[in-house]
């Protein structure tokens, strides 16, 4: 009897080393237009199986023809991948996979998206800061939750680009236009809405040189202190600051 245990204990063991072993090689491959840097896509994802959910982003270095994402989780496999991919200048794409091969090819199109000029300047910009600085604007994929099925998530944020500060503190930066539409999210009901609602920018001020937050910026005239995703922006925009807590 007891060799039996022993035998079953250890062709169970087997079984399971095997499956972590096949798990440990599975991967998605998302290829790239060869006019797109691979350190410039921002790929977020989140993967579902027998451990639950798990949720990451990926890293990649430049002059890579296609974003590498492991499909396993402690040594068990996903079954299912739900991911979004961004460029600079592209649409955002999002993937919805059941996962049922060890490696799975899939593509990002890179579909134009148009840009908006936002042109700000700071109030009180001067006694805001006495070092360098300079402004960062992020994309809050507040819809990303959603599209997830987390209803409770640490919002996605993409890193949209920076901008110079002029003396009087003002500044121009040219932002997706994330509210025409043209890239589309379908929901839970089925039907879609564009991926500019609900979400918003931040803006921050910040250090050149060590990157660190100076202060938040408000648009002065907007509800709730978020600038909106919009295809078009007033001739000057001005933000004012809040500051770190």
């Amino acid at each position: 009897m007891r060799l039996r245990a022993c035998m079953a204990f250890g062709l169970f063991v087997a079984v399971m080393g095997t499956e972590a072993a096949v798990a440990q090689g599975l991967r998605l491959q998302l290829f790239l237009p060869a006019n797109i840097s691979s350190d410039k896509v921002d790929v977020q994802y989140v993967l579902d199986g027998r451990f639950g959910g798990y949720g990451s982003y990926v890293t990649s270095k430049s002059g890579l023809a296609f974003i590498d994402i492991p499909l396993s989780v402690d040594g068990m496999p996903a079954s299912e991948i739900k991911m979004f991919a961004w460029a600079p200048g592209c649409q955002i794409e999002t993937f919805d996979l059941p996962l049922n091969a060890l490696d799975v090819h899939q593509t990002y199109a890179c579909t134009q998206q148009p840009t908006v000029r936002l042109n700000g300047r700071i109030a009180d910009f001067k006694l805001n800061t006495t070092k360098p600085a300079e402004v960062r604007i992020d994309y809050l994929a507040d819809w990303a939750c959603n599209f997830f099925g987390e209803m409770d998530c640490l919002v996605p944020q993409i890193s949209i680009g920076k901008s110079a500060v002029e003396p009087d503190g003002s500044f121009e930066i040219e932002v997706p236009d994330f509210a025409s539409g043209a890239t589309e999210l379908p929901d839970f009901t089925g039907d879609a809405a564009p991926l500019g609602e609900p979400s918003s920018f931040a803006i921050t001020l910040r250090e050149i040189r060590t990157g660190n937050i100076i202060a938040y910026l408000d648009p002065q005239l907007s509800q709730g202190g978020e600038l909106k995703p919009a295809s078009s922006y007033p001739e000057l925009t001005v933000f004012v600051v809040r500051k770190k807590n």
